[in-house]
């Protein structure tokens, strides 16, 4: 087997291994189940009580240090 021919399979597999995720991902839907719901609400209901604010990229480069680690 040439590359050129390995090549040209392997491109070959690579677009059938991806059409069948495609099919599957539009034919098979996916939900949270009520429990997971109920858990994720009850989760973000305590991260608001507790002051929980999302840092955005500002934030985080204000509040972290570049300066690396001295050898000992």
């Amino acid at each position: 087997m040439t590359a050129l021919e390995g090549f040209i399979l392997f491109v070959a597999v690579s677009l059938i291994g991806w059409a069948i995720v495609e099919l599957k991902y539009r034919a098979v839907g996916f939900e949270h189940s009520e429990e997971e719901n109920v858990a994720n609400e009850k989760a973000v209901a305590l991260l608001k009580k507790d002051g929980y604010k999302e840092s955005n990229i500002r934030d985080i480069l204000s509040n972290s240090s570049f300066t690396g680690f001295d050898a000992v």
